[in-house]
């Protein structure tokens, strides 16, 4: 798990030489960081094929300073093949926390055999790596909004409606806040969704790391809303379930109808 005592690197200011995994069949080393990458922020890798056969390597999850940041990584690696290549962070996701200091990487690598699906995957273990040092690790916190709408609270486990956006690109926009303070991976979905009584389902689930937070939105397209003759969304209910991504037999922790109002 994150930041357990024998996953922790404390790189004092350089990256460079991190294993980040390391096994009979792939090797994964880090070269160094891109402080100001195409994307925002990037870690170069090299990456050791050590199998017979393809794979293609990428983060099941990379998280910065305690946040679940999207990130760009897959690629590609042949049988005794040697390759570089970066890990990148997007901008806009690390502004949206308001980080400027990235003190602490959380991440976790996985690999598969794109000729054979069928196959295992390779997965790694939770890593953390401190660029400046453990003792500059500055996780982010965020600070309780007016408006928040506490829609669950349970065994470690928060969700929060913090606001709304009528005019994003592709239509209406939750804005939710989760938080995990446990060493679980949470799977949240939401189910029997309606706006303003209508039924609208905008699909919708994601995964919560371990020990993070996660900034996101619920999306309902400008279409839909136009066809129920929705011009302002007053009021959402909806199902909202958090269970245990690798437990499928475990009861969820929470299942309950809950409600946003505007």
């Amino acid at each position: 798990q994150p930041g357990t005592q024998e996953n922790v690197v404390q790189a004092d200011g350089a990256l460079a030489g991190t294993v980040l995994m390391d096994t009979e069949e792939l090797y994964v080393e880090v070269l160094g960081e891109e402080l100001n990458s195409s994307w925002g922020y990037g870690l170069n890798v090299k990456i050791v094929n050590r199998s017979e056969r393809n794979l293609v390597v990428s983060l099941e999850q990379g998280n910065l300073n305690g946040c679940q940041v999207m990130n760009l990584f897959a690629t590609q690696v042949a049988p005794g093949e040697t390759v570089t290549d970066s890990i990148e962070w997007m901008s806009e996701d690390i502004k949206k926390y308001g980080i400027t200091e990235i003190t602490r990487i959380s991440l976790k690598m996985e690999a598969y055999n794109p000729d054979d699906w069928m196959e295992d995957w390779i997965e790694g273990e939770w890593i953390d790596l401190y660029p400046k040092g453990k003792e500059a690790d500055q996780p982010y916190i965020r600070t309780p909004g007016p408006g928040d709408q506490v829609l669950a609270d349970v065994d470690g486990v928060t969700m929060t409606a913090t606001g709304s956006d009528p005019e994003s690109l592709f239509g209406f926009e939750l804005l939710v806040f989760l938080e995990n303070h446990t060493d679980k991976e949470w799977m949240i979905s939401i189910d029997e969704v309606y706006v303003n009584g209508v039924e609208i389902d905008p699909y919708w689930a994601t995964v919560l790391t371990q020990q993070t937070c996660h900034s996101t939105s619920i999306c309902w397209d400008e279409d839909d809303l136009e066809e129920a003759g929705i011009a302002d969304v007053e009021e959402i209910r909806f199902l909202l379930t958090i269970y245990d991504r690798n437990d499928w037999g475990a009861d969820p922790i929470f299942n309950q109808t809950v409600e946003v109002h505007f």
